[in-house]
């Protein structure tokens, strides 16, 4: 199984960094293990080299520490592993490149960082309109609230009705008022959003 190992940076832009190969290894279906100190960089290079596993090895070269060039080079010289740059230029990986005899793949770092600033901004944007709707909208009545719980639990209208002795006209007519309330179009939606909130 192949596995990424990254040798992390600091910092806000470095934790976003992160998060993004992690998703971006993550869709590969590789799994991307954080370390903070070179010597635990090594020790996963030289347990993907007992296992003869084709792991992948990321360094942070940019984000405050953990890079100096010398480092990248020492590393990189100690394992046959490929090994990926986060760094702001592609010379300056290509030169680290040319010292250990090797092609290094260069991964720019601004370019990232810009464009997940942007979508973290969008993101945070969307989630604070979210909370100010969720904010509006009207509370759940009692009567709604036990309608909504056995509806999260797969009851049938018939089942409900009967449980809360209820015709089914009228726990289809809380069913259809809580819709409005949430926004959403299926009963489906409804359990959901009550299971999301009381686990």
């Amino acid at each position: 199984m192949m596995r990424a190992t990254l040798w992390q940076g600091m910092g806000e832009e470095s934790e976003i960094v992160h998060e993004t190969l992690r998703a971006i290894f993550g869709l590969a279906g590789i799994p991307l293990n954080v370390v903070d100190t070179q010597e635990a960089l090594l020790a996963a290079a030289a347990r993907a080299r007992r296992a003869s596993d084709k792991d992948i090895l990321v360094i942070d070269c940019y984000h405050g520490k953990p890079c100096d060039t010398d480092r990248c080079v020492d590393v990189a010289t100690r394992t046959r592993l490929p090994i990926y740059i986060v760094h702001p230029n592609a010379d300056v990986v290509r030169g680290l490149g040319g010292i250990v005899g090797r092609p290094l793949v260069w991964l720019p770092s601004d370019l990232t960082v810009a464009v997940l600033r942007d979508k973290l901004h969008a993101l945070r944007a969307l989630a604070a309109a979210d909370a100010q709707t969720q904010a509006k909208r009207p509370p759940l009545t009692e009567r709604e609230r036990n309608v909504i719980a056995l509806l999260a639990d797969n009851y049938t209208t018939g089942k409900i009705a009967g449980k809360l002795n209820l015709s089914e006209d009228t726990v289809n007519g809380y069913v259809q008022a809580m819709m409005r309330k949430f926004g959403v179009s299926s009963r489906r939606d409804l359990g959901r959003i009550w299971r999301a909130q009381t686990e």
